[in-house]
């Protein structure tokens, strides 16, 4: 007998590991520390052990001295063809006990597979390594141990359950693994689920040779646990001596045995987090602000509306650009700034790994929102280059019409087009990657899937067609010709291709300004003037046929959130924390146009001054602007300032798209689109310094009081002295002031 633990798989794409690759690269990973002291015999990789690149990856396996233990198989070196990691099969001789008290000699051979596709995030391993299928390599790994003697042999796979008929190079392809004729069991991992399950309605077991009673997938074992240590998987193998005096396996059994809340703590494994636990709960209690009432940012729906998470960035990308060209208005000046930005979560960990952030908004939801390793570029870009990106992002959708002509190695999509005569919203190959699906703000446009998509996921040019039916600014077409500005991530060399050839060429300002520091800026400007809350422009349009029935592959922590859609009639099957919701397109030829203008309020220019701050309104609709207002004040829309003249203390109408600031405080502006949709959004200024003030005035303050209150011009600094001591505190946006003090007996001189 013999336990098999089934850990060949890691989640490492976490918060933890970002911030400490970003804060100190040199150091070892807790999560390597931690496997180096469990006692593996043989580990593989999995996709996001290569998010942070080659070199990374070496120097980790190195210093926690997994090297010697990695087994990697189908992933090799571009430059000669070798493994690169550890060895690509290997056997280990074990001692065991047979039941007559013997000694028994086992030699039990190891291959380690993973997804060929390998990291979405990092563009630098394209031209080092090459990868092989899955089953084809396993194949000839599996056949070569048998050569040298393996009795029994094991695949380790950082992949999926997969289907029957894969195609080639999936990522998913477990279940295939148990046809090859020389392995005797899989222990598999990546889609962070468990299997075998109790529940016998459960997808997996519709495949043939997959017995609901025993978990056996074509007579083997095959067995699959979830992510984050919420449990290992243990198969026992019961070996036998045949005839030819040769060692085989009999019979088997397994248990997943999960985490409980009175499981036992290991202080060696939890010491390896001593260094960063008291930095990283600091970086994640750290707030940012908090978020409106009732509001609840999330992505659960990113592949057919826009949203709160991807609004952010685009906001916050393009008040950045906005300073850059204030800076440069004699060239750039005219020009529209467009945003481009993709998701960092969308369900690439499993089902839970969606961004859904409410009440509070602390530093660790940055991670959500970008990953650290993105800096911010500008580019200029023609109205043609603007469109072929976009064409890009355009081809994750399934053609329409055409599922039941696609083999799908997603079961439940498979059994969804199939046996229910449904459609799949995208392509199988975008299934927990949407790292190439760029979406746009501060244009309109619409994406057409009834024809071939025109580019492939790595953009290389597929056909003469084209899904972007119409790309407008303010309801004007743009020509192929018209420059833009666009803000969007840097453009790496790995990161070209034909859809964006010629744009890393035009780079306006080229920064090392993280993506997530300038998300953040953003966001805590917007934090002084209230509680968060977003207004989600609808600038794109997915066109699909009149009540069109198509699956959506989501989470389910946000069932929730998308029942409640008009599009969504319930959820079709479960597996694992993913939902499929059945979604059907009505009849869009009637659905009238109730988006609301995408608007930015930009301060552009936060160099302290002594005169007017320029204030720029950046803002685009379907159906065109018709109104621009502004008023220095913290007002709403239900605010009787938008209806009065000025000179009665109302709001200033715009003929243009700026306004000057002259004090510091909020200024808060409506914009109305033609569709008659109006916004309000505001801006604090906090760094004009006239020669002169208004004077501050001073609450009354008792022996009571443990701070002193008053009001002043933003952002100066109140100073309370008290005897000897000072006590400071920075006049907030609004003009208030708060300085805690010690209580103090009656008569006790402060001063101000």
């Amino acid at each position: 007998h013999r336990d098999l633990h089934s850990f060949p798989t890691r989640r490492s794409s976490d918060l933890t590991t970002d911030y400490i690759y970003n804060n100190s690269p040199e150091s070892l990973q807790p999560v390597y520390n931690a496997m180096s002291k469990i006692g593996y015999d043989a580990i593989t990789l999995g996709n996001h052990d290569f998010d942070y690149g080659y070199d990374y990856i070496v120097q980790q396996l190195d210093a926690s001295g997994l090297m010697n233990k990695c087994v990697l198989s189908n992933v090799y070196s571009a430059v000669n063809g070798k493994s690169v990691f550890g060895v690509e099969n290997k056997i280990i001789e074990k001692k065991l006990t047979n039941e007559k008290g013997q000694i028994m000699s086992v030699k039990v051979g190891i291959l380690g597979e993973t997804v060929p596709s390998l990291s979405s995030k990092e563009e630098k391993l394209k031209g080092k390594l090459v990868t092989e299928d899955i089953l084809e390599n396993a194949k000839k790994q599996a056949a070569a141990l048998k050569k040298q003697g393996a009795d029994i042999v094991i695949a380790l796979a950082h992949s999926g359950f997969g289907t029957n008929n894969p195609k080639k190079k999936a990522g998913d392809m477990a279940y295939m693994l148990t046809t090859v004729d020389d392995i005797d069991m899989v222990l598999a991992g990546h889609e962070h689920i468990d299997f075998p399950v109790a529940d016998t309605n459960d997808a997996h077991y519709l495949l043939p040779n997959v017995d609901k009673e025993t978990g056996l997938v074509n007579g083997k074992r095959l067995i699959m646990v979830q992510d984050s240590c919420r449990g290992i998987g243990v198969v026992d193998l019961n070996l036998k001596v045949n005839k030819k005096g040769e060692i085989e396996l009999d019979n088997s059994s397994y248990e997943i045995r999960k985490v409980k809340k009175d499981t036992a703590v290991d202080s060696t494994i939890t010491s390896t987090m001593s260094k960063w636990d008291s930095v990283l709960k600091t970086y994640c209690s750290t707030e940012i602000g908090k978020i409106a009432d009732g509001e609840r940012w999330n992505n659960y729906s990113a592949l057919l509306e826009s949203n709160d998470i991807m609004q952010i960035v685009h906001n916050a990308q393009i008040d950045y650009a906005s300073r850059f060209v204030a800076a440069n208005s004699s060239k750039y000046g005219n020009y529209p700034i467009v945003s481009l930005a993709r998701y960092t979560k969308y369900g690439g960990e499993g089902g839970g790994d969606y961004s859904d952030i409410s009440e509070k908004l602390m530093e660790g939801d940055l991670d959500s929102l970008a990953n650290y390793h993105r800096y911010v570029y500008i580019y200029s870009v023609t109205g043609k280059q603007l469109k072929e990106w976009l064409e890009w992002s355009a081809s994750i959708y399934q053609t329409t019409g055409t599922s039941k002509d696609t083999e799908w190695n997603n079961i439940i999509i498979s059994n969804f087009v199939n046996k229910e005569g449904g459609n799949s919203l995208i392509q199988e190959s975008y299934f927990g990657d949407l790292s190439q699906f760029f979406q746009c703000s501060g244009i309109e446009y619409t994406i057409d899937p009834s024809v071939a998509p025109r580019y492939d996921t790595n953009g290389n040019l597929l056909n003469d067609t084209h899904r972007i039916t119409s790309m407008t600014y303010n309801g004007k077409d743009i020509s192929d010709t018209q420059t833009l500005v666009l803000v969007t991530d840097k453009i790496t060399p790995h990161m070209q291709c034909e859809a964006n050839q010629g744009v890393s060429d035009n780079v306006l300002q080229s920064s090392h300004d993280n993506l997530q520091d300038v998300i953040e800026d953003y966001l805590r400007d917007k934090a002084q003037i209230s509680d968060l809350k977003l207004n989600v422009s609808q600038n794109w349009t997915l066109k699909l046929p009149d009540n069109y029935n198509f699956v959506l592959e989501s989470g389910k922590s946000g069932e929730e959130l998308l029942l409640a859609k008009e599009w969504c009639t319930g959820i079709y099957d479960s597996m694992g924390v993913y939902n499929y919701y059945n979604c059907s397109s009505g009849n869009q030829s009637t659905q009238e146009d109730e988006s609301l203008p995408s608007v930015v309020v930009s301060e552009t220019s936060k160099a302290d001054t002594k005169s007017s701050v320029p204030v720029k309104v950046i803002a685009n609709a379907k159906s065109g602007i018709t109104l621009k207002k502004y008023i220095q004040g913290d007002y709403d829309m239900d605010s009787d300032v938008w209806n009065i003249q000025p000179a009665s203390g109302g709001a200033v109408t715009m003929d243009t798209d700026t306004f000057d600031a002259t004090q510091n405080g909020i200024y808060s502006v409506l914009v109305q689109s033609g569709n008659g949709k109006a916004v309000v959004e505001k801006v604090a200024i906090t760094n004009i310094y006239p020669k002169s003030i208004i004077a501050p005035t001073v609450n009354t303050v008792s022996n009571l009081d443990g701070e002193v209150k008053g009001k002043a011009y933003p952002s100066l600094i109140a100073n309370v002295k008290i005897g000897s001591k000072v006590y400071k505190s920075t006049v907030n946006v609004k003009g208030s002031f708060t300085v805690k003090i010690p209580v103090q007996k009656a008569g006790k001189k402060i001063t101000v």
